[in-house]
């Protein structure tokens, strides 16, 4: 599952300033290593196999190079499917909220934002924000897979409620993501859905 929540956040690392490992350490309970890659840039990483939460292919990875303010994170979605995310970083920032705290990453680029909160129970939460006027931002879902519907329309082409769909989200059975007050969700991965519990009961 995807989705923003909102909660505290505290700045500890921007482009030019020492980075003190300790700090995500502490956030996501798991120990950073450190490594270097082909480039022989010094990076950190953080391998959520290493919490023994996960199973081990499975397993969210954070890989943060402080010199160059870059960072790769690879997670999985509730259809197994792997998605990597990069970032040109402006800031990283513990979060904390009701139910988890964990790291967030953010960048400013081809007139948005784009945020990624990765939680120390490995759930991925991701934010996109498109400037499109003065003082004007829209929050919403950035999609190359098709129209994005809301949770009414959703509820409308699979034949149930708002409340079953809230159900499948909370469950990790539905894709989707959250911003702000409300759910969005992409056509494929509703007809995805769909097409999954349809062969499921046929057998």
């Amino acid at each position: 599952m995807i989705e923003w929540k909102n909660g505290s956040s505290q700045v500890i690392w921007r482009p030019g300033q020492d980075f003190e490992p300790k700090r995500v350490d502490n956030s996501l309970a798991i120990a950073s290593s450190e490594f270097d890659d082909p480039n022989f840039l010094h990076g950190f990483r953080w391998d959520f196999a290493d919490s023994g939460r996960f199973r081990t292919n499975l397993a969210p990875t954070i890989e943060f190079f402080p010199s160059i303010c870059f960072a790769n994170v690879r997670f999985f979605d509730s259809r197994r499917e792997c998605h990597k995310r990069e970032f040109n970083v402006d800031n990283l920032k513990v979060i904390s909220t009701k139910r988890a705290s964990g790291l967030s990453i953010g960048q400013t680029q081809n007139g948005g934002t784009d945020r990624i909160d990765i939680h120390a129970n490995g759930r991925i939460y991701e934010y996109h924000r498109l400037f499109i006027a003065d003082n004007q931002t829209n929050n919403s879902v950035v999609s190359t897979n098709g129209r994005v519907l809301t949770v009414n329309e959703t509820a409308a082409i699979l034949g149930c409620t708002r409340a079953n769909i809230g159900q499948m989200i909370d469950r990790g059975t539905l894709a989707a993501r959250r911003f702000g007050r409300q759910w969005s969700l992409t056509e494929e991965d509703v007809m995805q859905y769909q097409n999954l519990h349809n062969r499921k009961s046929k057998k």
